[in-house]
């Protein structure tokens, strides 16, 4: 086989490990959640994934790291336009992630709280990596309410504005694990509802 042929594949069993992994900590959690499950979940024998990932807590930076990739590409993705439409869109697309990532958040929280803290290796890379990201949202952010304030929607100061959007937002994933299933959706709603009023492209705050 050849070493385009051996990338491909290899690039095919980390994206089926990664989804398996993903799936199973969304379900039982970072500390229920085996090796061997993941492999039989993947399709994958146990030896070729300690071959992809040194550990379990590699495979976990990892596949938090997929998800902030994931995150990133949607918005990268999203259709230049006009304040009033792509601004929703935006928040749309976050919310509708982090309300897909419940589980899979609410485990984690939890885990960390009773388990002590994860990720002793690799924790500073995927730590600079959320930076990056964090970063990327806050242009996002800026960029789209100061449009917002040059079209006449935005009232305030594009700086406080884009705080108070980002630090909502981040509110947001801190609650994930208070929340089940409809009242979690309501909630979502309800943060959507305040945020666009803020924006001038709703009710009242």
């Amino acid at each position: 086989m050849s070493d385009t042929w051996k990338n491909i594949a290899r690039k095919a069993q980390e994206r089926a490990v990664i989804s398996a992994a993903t799936e199973l900590i969304g379900e039982k959690g970072f500390v229920l959640t085996t090796m061997d499950e993941i492999a039989e979940r993947a399709g994958i024998s146990k030896a070729t994934i300690y071959k992809l990932f040194p550990s379990k807590e590699a495979l976990l930076v990892r596949v938090m790291e997929s998800i902030n990739e994931e995150m990133v590409g949607e918005i990268k993705e999203l259709q230049p336009g006009e304040f009033p439409e792509v601004f929703p869109r935006l928040l749309d697309l976050f919310l509708s992630q982090v309300e897909r990532r419940q589980n899979f958040v609410r485990l984690l929280t939890t885990e960390a709280f009773s388990h002590g803290p994860f990720l002793k290796e690799g924790r500073k890379a995927l730590y600079h990596r959320i930076i990056e990201n964090r970063k990327f949202y806050r242009q996002t952010i800026e960029k789209l309410v100061e449009q917002g304030k040059n079209s006449g929607y935005i009232k305030d100061s594009p700086k406080m504005v884009s705080g108070f959007i980002l630090a909502t937002l981040k509110g947001v994933v801190s609650e994930t694990p208070f929340y089940q299933g409809e009242e979690f959706r309501k909630f979502l709603n309800f943060v959507k509802e305040k945020i666009l009023a803020m924006v001038g492209l709703g009710g009242e705050i």
